[in-house]
């Protein structure tokens, strides 16, 4: 599946990422831990509760199944005026 990534994640992780779904990650609350894991410094803001994921164009919740998911989209909250 792919991962994009926008705002300052885009910058302190990739733009996108490829990873492979495994056993351990079927929902997306699964998918931001393991991606926390991996990316610790930006950890607080991936599993953070204004961080928006969207699962094939649609906004979903931590339990949204990622079977099928082919794209992940994760909209950090922004800043500014």
């Amino acid at each position: 599946m792919k991962i994009v990534f926008y705002g300052p994640l885009a910058d302190t992780i990739a733009r996108e990422i490829e990873l492979t779904l495994d056993e351990g990650m079927q929902t997306l609350g699964t998918l931001r831990t393991h991606l926390a894991g991996m990316y610790p410094a930006q950890a607080e803001t991936l599993c953070g509760p204004r961080t928006r994921w969207a699962v094939e164009g649609e906004f979903a919740a931590d339990d949204a199944p990622l079977d099928r998911a082919a794209l992940i989209e994760c909209l950090p909250p922004v800043s500014g005026g």
